[in-house]
């Protein structure tokens, strides 16, 4: 054990935080996957495997490798495998459509696409822009640069060729959401995960007795602070495929897991299906982040749930983590219970600042942009100059989330800038209106959009998901809605109409796709904005 002042374990590449965990503590159960189960020695000489299969099937350093697949086992590895022999990860959204994947993959520029089972079709259709060869490719196997799971570790070496890095070489290349537009490739480095995994440590308190639950999607960024946190802890991992209710319930359960990452969303469908019967007493942690909460929602996951939550603030293109509510500050009553309506505090080293459009920071309680720099911040946009000189301007990566400060250094986001409302001259932030319809007990989820309005340039409008037994034609017209609104916010700020719908869209984390409820209203107008 190392001496109480002894420096940290500071790792120069990604995949030597594995090395570390099957040096140090080979026994310890690292992953479990339903029946599979196996310590950290196992793991590291699958990575290692993984890793040697990818080179002699041709992949170089510096070649994309697209991944579609639902959290596996094999997705984990890897996470380890790519970087180890110079490669970049391409994780894709397996909920996306068929197009969508072809302008990642073609984007991207991969050369290789690894798929798990059941998606051996599409990997067919965006077969034809992979240039590398496949030896020994078959019809069972695949295509060529597709190769399934199942046959990619087929005659393999146990070890990779050593390759040279540097850690500000790219070893993940992420697609942002695509909120307001074509998703951009954000390209992520060694050091930025490193960067991020050593803020994580200094923030949370994660140790060799925790055992992490991925439900959380892994082609997205929050799952990874987490995965490569509790590995540099060498705690454990579970993994299930993708997100049901009960299913994460009988697995916290089953596998005594300690923490876990949910976004809002499945906080809130885990409430609903809680029962007194769940014995989650191994739960010590909820990490929760990915997109804003409902401070309604918030209050009723601290009232409910027998552990700590810890909100996490951040974007892909920060690795993700700018700031922190830890689970000190989760609290209901008292002068700090205001609190919980922020994201919480910048993180160790990381700067946040908030400021204004002439980029001098705001005084607190006035709302500015949020900013960032450090070095978990990306390299760039993927082949795009122009947004990448935009995005990092000024040399502060500009995150276009509007907040306010307060006077202990709290941020508290407002919206997203793209998403704010300007009626008759006065802006509208929709997480505002959304905070109170969702204390309306009718409302299971709910969005505001600006509507063209001859008027007043743009109108409010209410987008909303009832609870389940609550009658839609008692709520057809929207008045008591609206009448609840107005008892509750300044007229201007109130919805003008109600719009019922069985469920929001949303994308990977969770944040609804704001985009897709204005098209409608904002088709064939020459501008978006009144």
């Amino acid at each position: 054990m190392n001496a109480p002042d002894a420096a940290p374990f500071v790792p120069r590449l990604i995949e030597e935080l594995l090395d570390r965990a099957a040096r140090e503590h080979p026994t310890r159960i690292a992953v479990v996957a339903g029946a599979e189960r196996f310590d950290y020695a196992t793991l590291a000489a699958r990575v290692a495997r993984l890793a040697a299969a990818l080179q002699a099937r041709g992949v170089a350093p510096g070649d994309r490798v697209a991944i579609l697949d639902k959290n596996s086992v094999a997705y984990l590895e890897l996470y380890y495998a790519l970087p180890r022999i110079g490669a970049v990860a391409v994780p894709l959204n397996y909920r996306l459509a068929l197009r969508e994947h072809r302008f990642l993959v073609e984007d991207s520029g991969a050369r290789v696409l690894v798929f798990g089972p059941g998606y051996e079709a599409t990997a067919r259709e965006l077969a034809s822009p992979l240039g590398i060869a496949t030896p020994g490719a078959d019809a069972a196997a695949g295509p060529p640069g597709a190769l399934p799971w199942s046959a990619l570790l087929q005659g393999a070496p146990a070890h990779p060729t050593a390759v040279a890095r540097d850690s500000g070489d790219v070893f993940l290349q992420m697609y942002t959401s695509g909120t307001t537009g074509r998703p951009k490739g954000a390209m992520l480095t060694h050091a930025n995960l490193i960067a991020n995994t050593m803020t994580a440590m200094h923030e949370r308190d994660y140790t060799p007795a925790d055992t992490y639950l991925h439900v959380c999607p892994l082609y997205h960024c929050a799952d990874l602070e987490l995965y490569y946190g509790l590995t540099y802890a060498c705690g454990g991992h579970v993994v299930l495929a993708e997100f049901h209710p009960a299913e994460v319930l009988a697995t916290i359960v089953r596998e005594r897991v300690s923490v876990v990452f949910l976004v809002p969303a499945m906080i809130n469908f885990l409430l609903e299906h809680l029962q007194p019967g769940h014995d989650l007493g191994s739960l010590r942690l909820i990490v929760y982040g990915g997109a804003a909460i409902p401070e309604d929602r918030l209050r009723r996951a601290l009232e409910r749930l027998p552990c700590q939550l810890s909100q996490g603030y951040g974007l892909t293109e920060t690795s993700p983590l700018l700031c922190i509510l830890p689970a000190a500050d989760h609290v209901l009553e008292g002068p700090r219970a205001r609190r919980i309506a922020s994201c919480g505090r910048p993180v160790w080293g990381v700067e946040v600042r908030v400021v204004g459009d002439d980029g001098d920071d705001c005084a607190p309680g006035v709302v500015g942009e949020i900013v960032a720099r450090g070095a978990n911040i990306m390299k760039g946009y993927w082949k795009q100059p122009e947004e990448t000189a935009r995005a990092l301007r000024g040399g502060w990566f500009h995150t276009g989330d509007l907040a306010r400060r307060d006077e202990d250094g709290y941020l508290y986001i407002v919206d997203r800038k793209k998403d704010m409302i300007v009626s008759g001259g006065e802006n509208v932030y929709p997480r505002e209106v959304e905070e109170v319809l969702y204390t309306h007990p009718a409302v299971l989820e709910a969005a505001v959009i600006g509507v063209p309005s001859e008027r007043w340039g743009e109108t409010v409008k209410a987008v909303v998901v009832l609870r389940p037994g609550f009658d839609p034609g008692a709520f057809a017209d929207g008045a008591a809605l609206l009448a609840h609104c107005r008892e509750r916010l300044a007229h201007y700020k109130c919805p003008t109409s109600v719009d019922l719908v069985a469920a929001l869209p949303r994308n990977p984390s969770g944040k609804v796709l704001k985009r897709e409820l204005r098209e409608p209203y904002w088709s064939g107008q020459a501008r978006r904005v009144n």
